[in-house]
């Protein structure tokens, strides 16, 4: 907070877990993406996550 006070802009990163694969890190981060995109409110969490599933091609599942 201290340094969007001060106007520094901070940059977000990656969050490292030891325990989830490349795979699981992929998946994980691209639904992030989505449901940060997609969630205003809590009851369009259901809704969302299935959109993420179904509208990945069956190659994102691969990676």
């Amino acid at each position: 907070q201290k340094l969007h006070q001060l106007g520094i802009e901070v940059l977000p990163h990656l969050h490292y877990f030891p325990d989830f694969s490349p795979i699981d890190f992929h998946f994980f981060c691209s639904l992030d993406n989505f449901l940060t995109q997609k969630l205003r409110k809590q009851e369009d969490f259901e809704s969302a996550f299935l959109q993420f599933l179904f509208l990945r091609d069956s190659d994102f599942y691969v990676r």
